[in-house]
């Protein structure tokens, strides 16, 4: 299955996929997110700034964000 989604990343790890699934993302607006799991943060996360990036989620696993700082949008495209 193919799903699209626009989702608002606050300072509060937002979960953005559950695995299996491939999910392509893009920070579409201003601001630095990191990616990890459900305890997420600022120091642990993989950070993303406003760029395309595409990532493997294992079965059993799920992928969350938080952002820097106030609101982020990041647009995905999932396959699961």
């Amino acid at each position: 299955m193919i799903t699209t989604a626009r989702i608002s990343v606050t300072t509060t790890p937002t979960k953005l996929v559950d695995g299996p699934a491939i999910i392509f993302l893009q920070v579409e607006s201003a601001g630095t997110v990191y990616l990890g799991n459900s305890t997420v943060t600022t120091a642990t996360g993989y950070t993303v700034n406003a760029r395309d990036g595409q990532f493997n989620i294992a079965n059993h696993d799920s992928l969350y964000a938080i952002a820097a700082s106030g609101t982020t949008v990041i647009g995905t495209l999932v396959f699961s």
